[in-house]
């Protein structure tokens, strides 16, 4: 996606992706996980990010098909509603 405006200057743009949405609707599943692959270690210490991919792999596996529907439906939302004002440039 361009975000370069008129002038050339590059936008900032969050992209919502599967898997953002999946970590904001589900983060216990994905702590639960981390902590069954690398151990009892504190949210953002180096193992528990070695381990973040692979426990995301496996919460999306382990997704009924309603809770899939729910992560799309949300992510498509995202996708279409602008910044909040609170990161809105003034």
């Amino acid at each position: 996606m361009d975000t370069t405006d008129k002038r050339g200057i590059k936008a900032y743009t969050k992209q919502h992706t599967y898997s953002s949405v999946l970590s904001e609707l589900y983060p216990d599943r994905i702590d639960t996980a981390v902590a069954r692959l690398g151990g009892a270690v504190s949210r953002g210490a180096p193992e528990w990010i070695k381990n973040f991919s692979l426990a995301i792999k496996e919460v999306r596996s382990n997704l009924t098909e309603e809770e899939k529907d729910e992560v799309k439906r949300r992510r498509d939302e995202l996708k279409e509603a602008a910044l909040p004002p609170s990161l809105q440039a003034k």
